[in-house]
């Protein structure tokens, strides 16, 4: 997540959707660009978030339950950016088999794709994961909490226009990728297509996505 009070902005990174690429473009834009989320919560709401709260990944509920100024909230441009259910798994699953660091690298070195699906639709898991894209940003009531939501697969053409909208002209480096040889629908089978498409529903609909 990124604030900058001068440009009036809030970018929410929603895990495995280019936020490390968005995030480096924008960096410079907001109040601390060489320093960690850490310094910014502490600025705003007066404290360090609590364990379990993803700094890197806060949603828009969990920062809007914390903000002593709503208001703050409620004028920034509130910018998000969403992908196709089935690629992001693709991307979350090689991701964090391939990187050491990765949260789940230990767990997902066990696994097939297959295994991993069956993983990943478990209700427990995609709280853990943050992987239902429409639950990371709406609230309670199922209101998405952004005012703006581009899409992985129109990524430099939709930050473009966030960056119409702020007045500022920049372009997405690439980084944080996970390597891949196949396209995403390759690594499915009839079992684990279902089982995303039976699971991510309001991730297919809310967005439009299809396989």
């Amino acid at each position: 997540m990124l604030f900058s009070k001068k440009y009036r902005f809030i970018f929410f990174h929603t895990p495995k959707v280019a936020g490390s690429s968005i995030t480096k473009a924008l960096r410079k834009y907001s109040n601390y660009p060489n320093e960690r989320i850490y310094n910014y919560m502490i600025d705003y709401l007066g404290e360090i978030p609590a364990i379990g709260l993803y700094p890197l990944h806060i949603s828009p509920i969990d920062l809007y339950k914390k903000l002593k100024n709503k208001n703050t909230f409620d004028t920034f441009l509130k910018i998000a950016f969403v992908r196709n259910p089935w690629d992001w798994h693709v991307s979350q699953f090689n991701y964090h088999k391939q990187n050491r660091n990765a949260f789940f690298f230990k767990t997902f070195q066990k696994f097939s794709f297959r295994e991993y699906i069956d993983w990943a639709t478990d209700p427990e898991n995609i709280k853990k994961a943050r992987s239902s894209q429409f639950d990371f940003l709406s609230n309670n009531q199922g209101e998405l909490m952004v005012d703006f939501i581009g899409r992985y697969e129109n990524l430099q053409e939709d930050f473009n226009k966030i960056c119409d909208k702020l007045q500022i002209d920049e372009k997405i480096p690439i980084v944080n990728t996970s390597k891949r040889n196949k396209n995403y629908r390759e690594y499915y089978d009839d079992y684990t297509k279902n089982k995303i498409e039976d699971t991510f529903k309001k991730d297919l609909e809310k967005f439009n996505y299809n396989f």
